[in-house]
């Protein structure tokens, strides 16, 4: 079931390349209310249709994603303008496996920064990047250690031309050495990270995959 308050992730069925997000303001009797959802594009109001067939996605509390397919029922307005959907039964919720988004080898700029004064920053690339966490490659000179607590910030490119700038702590898991490239890497898990953040994770690696795909990268 999906709590009050959670950013929702909207594509309508028959149009999957339009991205629309909303919040779930209040749930009786069977339906969702949800606020007038924005493009991801263009950050504009979207009008959604009554009869409008939709795939929602979501993370929970404990930052599993779901998915649930509904359609708009109808519009309310009590405070604010709200957008009726129907509310699916409990075994309308279907878990996105995590599996399908880790490990996406892609090389996307970062910047590393101390959360206690331990190192000075530095920016790099990344090695690969999931909804969890990211590896980067060090340079040469780092005061990076196992177990230090890091500010990072991403910059992710969507494919639709738009850019994201996203900022996460995150903790040293390991450094490791990659001899065939003479390069090290070090290995990061990302902490607490909230529902916005987390999406546009998801939808970055998701993206990404699909593009491996299509080249034959990814299997």
């Amino acid at each position: 079931m999906v709590n009050i308050g959670v950013i929702l992730t909207l594509q309508r069925v028959r149009d999957q390349d339009e991205k629309l997000r909303s919040k779930l303001i209040d749930r009786q009797n069977g339906e969702l209310f949800i606020d007038y959802p924005t493009s991801e594009q263009t950050g504009k109001t979207v009008y959604l249709e009554n009869g409008a067939e939709l795939l929602v996605t979501f993370v929970n509390e404990s930052q599993k994603v779901y998915c649930f397919k509904t359609k708009v029922i109808g519009k309310r307005k009590v405070n604010i303008p709200m957008i009726v959907l129907k509310e699916p039964p409990p075994d309308g919720y279907k878990q996105i496996q995590r599996r399908q988004f880790v490990r996406i080898e892609a090389s996307i700029d970062a910047a590393i920064h101390p959360i206690n004064r331990e190192f000075p920053p530095f920016t790099t690339i990344t090695d690969d990047i999931s909804g969890g966490g990211i590896s980067i490659v060090l340079p040469k000179q780092h005061a990076l250690h196992s177990g230090f607590d890091v500010q990072v910030w991403l910059v992710l490119p969507f494919q639709d031309g738009s850019i994201d700038y996203l900022t996460v702590n995150a903790q040293v898991v390991r450094l490791s050495e990659e001899n065939d490239r003479q390069v090290q890497i070090a290995s990061l898990k990302f902490l607490d990270i909230d529902d916005k953040s987390q999406q546009k994770l998801m939808r970055f690696c998701f993206e990404t995959q699909l593009q491996q795909k299509k080249k034959g990268i990814f299997e």
